[in-house]
């Protein structure tokens, strides 16, 4: 999905009384499609990220992580 996607998606979840969502780890546009999400749902709105195998190695993710 695209990340304006991903953000009406969050919209739709918070008002739905969602506060949890979960993604797939994709690393080119991960970082912008948290803080996007982030911004439409608010704070407490957890995203928790399923790397699921995405990582061959640690410094990816903890670039990311940064």
């Amino acid at each position: 999905m695209e990340p304006v996607e991903f953000v009406a998606e969050a919209e739709k979840g918070t008002k739905l009384g969602f506060k949890t969502h979960k993604l797939k780890t994709r690393s080119w546009n991960i970082v912008k499609i948290v803080r996007l999400m982030t911004n439409v749902a608010g704070p407490d709105y957890v995203i928790i990220i399923n790397p699921n195998f995405t990582f061959e190695t640690p410094e990816e993710p903890i670039r990311l992580a940064h």
